[in-house]
């Protein structure tokens, strides 16, 4: 009886494994997996406006940092692609932005607060010139420009 026992666990074990299907991390062509989003980096350069359009024409939203993990799968991403982000003139659009208020930084799509504070010393400005955010140097912190400047922007999706 014992044996009966076992081996009918055996099986429901087998069989439960078998059901199990395997998930599969799937980004849409061109983007790359990290962590719990899938990325894009366009090097063409394009004001914010149009790095946000562009974005949405592949069902994406910009860049935006839910935490410093985050920050550092980026990072990471980036040298390996051997993309600079030294100084401003490299910087990468975020999808932040004060345009509706000064110094009310929110998120383009959802309208939410920033997540993760990532401004960097001295930043934001909040001289009514600078409302988007872009990311640029060694820890890729905020920092607020003009919105007509051109960088480099990273589309994000969710896993799916």
């Amino acid at each position: 009886m014992d044996r009966q026992l076992s081996y009918s666990w055996f099986l429901c074990l087998v069989l439960s494994f078998a059901a199990t299907e395997e998930k599969t991390i799937r980004c849409a062509q061109g983007f790359a997996a990290l962590g719990d989003k899938c990325y894009l980096v366009s090097l063409e350069k394009a004001s914010w406006q149009d790095a946000l359009r562009r974005c949405h024409a592949l069902n994406a939203n910009m860049l935006v940092f839910d935490n410093v993990i985050e920050a550092d799968y980026l990072k990471s991403y980036l040298n390996r692609l051997g993309l600079r982000t030294d100084d401003y003139v490299q910087a990468l659009w975020t999808s932040l932005n004060d345009v509706e208020r000064v110094g009310s930084f929110i998120i383009e799509r959802t309208s939410k607060p920033m997540p993760f504070n990532n401004w960097e010393v001295g930043q934001p400005q909040l001289d009514g010139t600078e409302d988007c955010v872009a990311i640029y140097g060694s820890t890729l912190r905020y920092h607020d420009y003009a919105c007509s400047n051109k960088y480099v922007y990273v589309c994000t999706t969710p896993l799916s």
